[in-house]
């Protein structure tokens, strides 16, 4: 599901995404070229949510209680263009230990937006009054951004050969071992082959990926 911003708006944008796919085995959720705005925590809220039962009908199949919950693995795409409330995502996403953050640093404008002063070049500088700072009394994201768990960077090779992420980069799932070669629990590997997404454009499904792993290879947007 790709989140293009924090608002009020982007709040329904989730939701449609998460009644379509909170059943599914895992979840990626993309906020890259995320905007900003205020609502991050309202997706939080749904995400940390855990099944705590089965409710089931005579003769029926059982359904998970409470039903807004997913029960697979989460990761979360970002990349440079992702700022302000966009951080305060992935920064609350991986304070509360819900899944893997894959791709670049993020822009390191949390609360920068404000005071904007135009430069003689047409330019814009910002000054913030204000910043965060983790329970350990750590500064978060401002003028330097999210580092994800996974840095995954779009080399220039590829690129400029219609690629967004080469063939021979291996592919990690969350809670995979692909680097020393180990299973992902379901006795197959976690690397993803150059075969294993033959189409131009970003592949997050299980169709093309049946052993729980995710192709990015020729990703495009």
């Amino acid at each position: 599901m790709h989140i293009t911003a924090m608002s009020s708006n982007n709040t329904g944008q989730f939701d449609k995404y998460w009644r379509a796919f909170r059943d599914r085995k895992g979840i990626i959720i993309d906020v890259r070229g995320n905007g900003g705005g205020w609502t991050e925590y309202f997706i939080i809220d749904k995400l940390e949510r855990k099944m705590t039962a089965q409710n089931v009908l005579r003769g029926m199949v059982p359904f998970r209680y409470p039903g807004s919950v997913t029960t697979g693995p989460i990761a979360v795409l970002t990349n440079e263009y992702n700022g302000s409330d966009g951080e305060a995502f992935l920064e609350d996403f991986r304070a509360r230990k819900l899944g893997t953050v894959i791709g670049v640093p993020s822009w390191g404008g949390l609360v920068g937006i404000l005071n904007g002063q135009t430069t003689i070049d047409n330019g814009t500088v910002q000054q913030s009054n204000n910043a965060f700072y983790n329970d350990k009394g750590q500064w978060l994201i401002e003028n330097h951004g999210f580092d994800p768990d996974i840095l995954l960077d779009n080399d220039p090779a590829s690129a400029s050969a219609g690629e967004w992420i080469p063939s021979n980069v291996p592919w990690y799932w969350p809670n995979s071992n692909a680097s020393s070669g180990k299973s992902n629990g379901g006795g197959k590997s976690a690397r993803a082959t150059a075969s294993c997404c033959p189409r131009s454009r970003i592949c997050v499904c299980w169709q093309c990926a049946p052993t729980e792993r995710v192709c990015l290879r020729n990703t495009r947007y």
